[in-house]
């Protein structure tokens, strides 16, 4: 019952990474999206550059002028062409992430189907487990009931708190069915007669001998 809640939060974090990786690569699209812009601006900027100095070969009188603009033109066309380059591979890049991206989501959604599948698993097993607990608890109670001695019924009590797994144990090969470690021959003969309770004498633990 108490590993349910770890098993629910361990099913959040599955999704947590999925959802963490996602967030990466839409962040990382945002960053080459800002890059795209930024080339996009630099080649408006070069193709007005251009225009303008279009304009000014209109008014120039010397075929000298005419081709000294000629040549700064040609040149800003070759830094266009570099800066169109560069985009084409950024955005290769953006495609690319963006693939990524939905192969996570998909990733995403069918974790989240399996998750929400596994929780409804664990909850019902919860429902269960709290109902066989309940009547446990009252199997238990009624048998306390019928214990005559109190000082036997709090000898087992007290031994059930402090090991938390069993105070009653089996005595098996000559050995403690909780701490395994042998016994001596009177314990097991005492545990045998039954007629008192008989403690084991290293772990504490009630004795008997089917």
């Amino acid at each position: 019952l108490l590993d349910i809640p770890l098993k629910k939060q361990e099913n959040e974090q599955r999704l947590n990474t999925f959802k963490a990786e996602l967030e990466n690569s839409k962040e990382e699209q945002k960053h080459i999206q800002v890059k795209i812009n930024e080339c996009d601006l630099e080649t408006k900027a070069r193709q007005e550059k251009i225009d303008k100095l279009r304009q000014q070969q209109l008014q120039l009188k010397s075929n000298e002028e005419f081709r000294v603009l000629e040549k700064e033109v040609a040149t800003i066309k070759k830094e266009m062409s570099s800066i169109e380059d560069d985009e084409l591979v950024v955005m290769d890049e953006l495609d690319k992430d963006a693939a990524g991206a939905r192969e996570i989501q998909a990733k995403l959604k069918d974790a989240e189907g399996l998750v929400a599948h596994d929780n409804d698993a664990l909850d019902q097993r919860r429902s269960n487990i709290e109902t066989d607990l309940e009547d446990v608890r009252k199997a238990r109670a009624e048998a306390a009931n019928e214990i005559e001695d109190p000082r036997t019924l709090a000898a087992y009590e007290r031994i059930f708190s402090n090991k938390r797994d069993y105070a009653l144990v089996e005595v098996k090969n000559k050995a403690c069915g909780g701490c395994h470690m042998n016994l001596p021959p009177n314990r097991i003969l005492d545990a045998k007669k039954a007629q008192s309770l008989v403690a084991c004498d290293f772990c504490g633990r009630l004795l008997y001998v089917v």
